[in-house]
């Protein structure tokens, strides 16, 4: 069996099978096969004829779109393949029930026409002829242009076949007075170009179309046509294709030789006349209708994606008019007055829009007034509603430009009047939202709590001071928190943190870690700076077909909010001298969520990261050996962890001004030993001087290092050094001292046996 039909949309396409948000749902002997077409997607356009045809022989099923094979597949086993002729056949109007069960919502609102049964498959030459509309085959089972039709509703026209290959018209008129700049965006709005005619008849026809349709024109130029000769004198070319263009011109024209590079139309010939590109001189437009892009009607309250598209069909009130695939209708009624109404629904003013100008038309953002109550909005409600041409991928700027998503609020205008840097606020708040309460997630059906986890990055970027007779360090380095707000909604976010900076209003408004420092020395900490932004770490939620804006919007769990703070403070530390010069300290930097239970908050201490960007290599120390580990504190209810790291002293210095020294005045003061001991003074001298030039660079040293009650390695050695130069001084006094008991004793023995006489 073979069933092809043709169908021109003008508000929805509806046919057997339908087609439903672009992709087809296909049903045979009331089960559905759409499965063999879920990958087929359907593009739906306005005031242009789609071709379809349905092929079933011997269980396999084949979709021909626009006389192209585009899917193909078995039915299933389970489905009766033969076709009962006991129903009835309704076109245009989906039936829940036998020749019943009518929807109005349900309707085709087009056209129809060569709908046709065959009892055998057509060759796939004459499908493609049939869709290019050079062949019209009737069915011999049934067919619409032959068989006799009961119509409802329905207006009957006979059309030549080549009419449904062809687009009505090559250009909608704009009537409106405007520079040639202004009516570039506005064809550019619709996403079109202004248009410029290629042959002489086509001229005739925009003319004439012109002086029919433009009646309060206050000037002698008719249109502003699309083509230059910018990039060569005298060659004409369309904005679009490049191609060139045969101008009408009077005689001796154009003159305006390099300065002159735009067109416009005479109002009262017809013909051409060059002019500056910049010149204020005002006139209409035409655009290009063939490339027009569909519209999209964003801000009401619709179901489906597809009842937002909308395009312009023709004439109203001397002016272009908007209608919807279901039923939606924009058009002007007065001057600079334009309304929508809903055809479908008793034919309803929905809402009316009042334009500062007559020549301007509804297309961007702007503010309506409802006429009727709609979308849970009352009568009078004022309600935003965008029209443009704008795709998923695009924001809508309040003039109808449309700019990529990615420069939406990004500090750069990047809208022609600015629009996409305004309401850029990044966060919306869910209802009952307290900043003094930590997000904290409950499972609905146990009802446990489950606690924030906040992830710490501490960097330390420089130790600028390091005084351990104190027992203080002086630090410099940033603090990094990372954690989710469930509770939050996040606007157009970009890639790059720079752009997802909160403002100083958003920053006070959300929940926010505190932190404090418990080892902190004399509460001696300043925040140098803080900043507080977002990183997307998921996929945006889907598109809201009726917000206006179509702005991106993230849900709060596929996004981290991450605060950075930097910090310079001092920081006690627990010195222990006792290897000076060759001691090793071991310091911390406490950090803690204060003012909440680690149960509620805590510091994930597996995912947190410590780095050192300085200089390792400091004056007096090396930084080495950092680590992070949690602290357990039973009288302490919140969560603290330790950042710990390893500060070595450099011992050079020391060595070549205590150590060297110290060893240079004890090899002096013992050398005095060797001396001969008649020279007793050149001995004490040497050994006394030495001893106090010892004492005294003990004293000195002792008094640079920490103050403890302890004996420092340091002292030992001094007291080792002290010591042996004072045995040293000790030694030479006992060797005198014996010296001259020896002498004594010699003078005695010797006078004992040569006595004096007296005479």
């Amino acid at each position: 069996m073979h069933s092809c039909e043709s169908s021109l949309t003008a508000v929805s396409l509806s046919s057997v099978p339908v087609v439903y948000r672009e992709k087809l749902k296909l049903a045979y002997n009331d089960r559905s096969i759409s499965d063999l077409v879920e990958n087929v997607i359907v593009p739906l356009q306005l005031r242009q004829w789609g071709h379809y045809c349905h092929s079933f022989q011997n269980g396999t099923y084949m979709l021909y779109l626009d006389g192209v094979l585009t899917a193909q597949g078995h039915l299933s086993e389970n489905i009766d393949l033969a076709l009962r002729l006991n129903g009835s056949l309704i076109l245009g109007q989906e039936q829940d029930l036998l020749s019943g069960g009518f929807d109005s919502s349900q309707v085709l609102l087009g056209n129809i026409t060569q709908v046709n049964l065959w009892n055998k498959v057509l060759p796939e030459e004459s499908i493609e002829a049939i869709a290019n509309c050079s062949e019209n085959h009737f069915g011999n089972l049934f067919s619409s242009d032959n068989d006799t039709l009961e119509l409802f509703k329905v207006k009957e026209v006979t059309v030549p076949l080549e009419d449904l290959c062809n687009i009505e018209s090559n250009y909608l008129i704009f009537p409106g007075e405007r520079t040639l700049s202004e009516a570039k965006s506005l064809c550019y709005h619709i996403g079109a170009f202004p248009y410029v005619p290629t042959t002489e008849k086509e001229n005739t026809e925009l003319f004439k179309a012109g002086l029919r349709i433009i009646r309060d024109s206050t000037n002698n130029y008719l249109f502003w046509l699309g083509a230059t000769d910018e990039v060569e004198e005298g060659i004409w070319r369309q904005y679009r294709t490049d191609k060139k263009v045969l101008g009408v011109f009077p005689k001796g024209r154009p003159n305006g030789e390099r300065e002159q590079n735009c067109l416009f139309m005479f109002k009262t010939t017809g013909l051409w006349e060059d002019v500056r590109c910049d010149s204020n001189r005002l006139s209409n437009v035409a655009c290009e209708w063939n490339i027009m892009r569909e519209l999209r009607l964003r801000g009401l309250c619709v179901d489906i994606r597809e009842k937002t598209r909308i395009g312009a069909l023709g004439y109203y009130n001397g002016k272009p008019f908007f209608h919807g695939h279901y039923g939606h209708m924009i058009y002007s009624v007065e001057a600079g007055v334009w309304q929508l109404q809903d055809i479908r629904n008793n034919g309803s003013i929905i809402a009316k829009l009042q334009l500062p100008s007559a020549s301007m038309y509804p297309l961007g953002r702007h503010r309506w007034q409802l006429e009727s109550s709609i979308c849970g909005h009352l009568n009078g409600t004022i309600l935003s509603l965008s029209l443009s041409a704008c795709n998923e991928k695009e924001f809508t700027c309040d003039n109808g430009d449309c700019v990529q998503k990615s420069v939406r609020c990004d500090h750069v205008d990047d809208c022609s009047d600015q629009s996409d840097e305004v309401n850029c606020s990044m966060i919306a708040f869910d209802k009952g939202y307290r900043k003094h309460s930590p997000p904290i997630r409950r499972d609905p059906s146990t009802s446990k709590r489950y606690p924030l986890q906040v992830l710490p990055d501490i960097r330390f970027l420089r130790f600028f001071k390091i005084n351990d007779v104190e027992k203080v360090i002086f630090i410099e380095f940033t603090l990094f928190l990372k954690w989710k707000d469930h509770r939050l909604r996040f606007w157009n976010l970009h890639n790059e943190s720079d752009f997802n900076a909160l403002s100083k209003e958003e920053e006070s408004s959300i929940w926010v870690p505190s932190i404090s420092f418990p080892n902190i020395f004399d509460g001696n900490i300043r925040i140098l700076k803080e900043k507080i932004y977002a990183i997307k770490e998921g996929e945006h939620e889907e598109l809201n077909i009726n917000n206006d804006d179509s702005d991106l919007r993230y849900n709060g769990s596929v996004v981290s909010v991450h605060l950075q703070r930097h910090y310079s403070g001092s920081f006690a530390c627990a010195f222990d001298v006792f290897r000076y010069p060759f001691d090793k300290q071991h310091c911390h930097l406490l950090i803690e969520v204060a003012s909440v239970s680690k149960e509620l908050v805590f510091l994930d201490i597996e995912k947190a990261t410590a780095t050192y960007t300085g200089n390792e290599i400091l004056s007096s120390y090396i930084v080495e050996d950092l680590d992070i580990s949690a602290i357990e504190e039973e009288n302490n209810p919140c969560s603290v962890i330790k950042i710990g790291f390893s500060l070595t002293r450099r011992y050079g210095l020391v060595v070549i001004t205590i150590f060297m020294p110290t060893i240079m005045l004890a090899i002096t003061g013992y050398s005095t030993l060797y001396v001969r001991q008649e020279l007793l003074q050149v001995r004490l001298v040497v050994t006394l001087t030495s001893l106090l030039v010892l004492y005294t660079l003990f004293g000195q040293t002792s008094s640079s290092l920490p103050r403890s009650a302890y004996i420092k390695m340091i002292d030992i050695w001094f007291f080792f050094c002290i010591n042996l130069l004072f045995l040293v001084l000790i030694f030479h006094f006992y060797v005198e001292y014996i010296g001259y008991s020896r002498t004594e004793l010699r003078n005695e023995k010797k006078n004992q046996k040569n006595p004096k006489s007296t005479i």
